[in-house]
């Protein structure tokens, strides 16, 4: 049915239902086991193992579809999402819990001009302890007796 109906639609898959690819993948899945656990028969089992493989590879074959059809389905999501979804990122960034925020140029700009401030204010005090701490050391020299010569 799948082969009919991609001849249809001049062999591409395009436009087969998504219901239809999802049993193909779950078909194929099982095929490939069976085929698998018929060539190649393990321990003592022999071809006992083909009902298990034929269950584990439809199992595989439909869920690894449908992972697919999740991942290849984001970005037409947003494609047709005239607003565009936020990453992780800008999600975790706006977050209330996350120690880290994103600033504009503007915001991080103004933080350096006020760290910047808070600097020259902390050099302006050290060179005012400076210059006392010379004046003080100026008084005691000048303070101290001469030795006779």
């Amino acid at each position: 049915m799948l082969v009919y109906h991609a001849r249809q639609c001049d062999t591409t898959l395009d436009n087969v239902p998504p219901k239809q690819k999802l049993y193909a993948s779950t078909g194929g899945g099982a095929a490939a086991a069976v085929t698998t656990a018929a060539i190649f028969p393990h321990d003592e089992g022999g071809r006992a193992n083909i009902l298990p493989g034929a269950l584990t590879g439809s199992l595989t074959g439909f869920f690894g579809h449908k992972l697919y059809d999740r991942f290849m389905e984001r970005p037409q999501r947003a494609h047709d999402e005239s607003k565009q979804q936020p990453t992780i990122w800008q999600s975790l960034t706006e977050s209330r819990m996350f120690p880290m925020k994103k600033l504009s140029n503007e915001e991080y700009a103004n933080m350096m001009r006020e760290k910047l401030v808070r600097v020259d204010a902390e050099i302006a005090i050290i060179d005012e302890d400076i210059a006392q701490l010379i004046e003080t050391k100026s008084k005691e020299s000048s303070e101290l007796p001469q030795g006779k010569s």
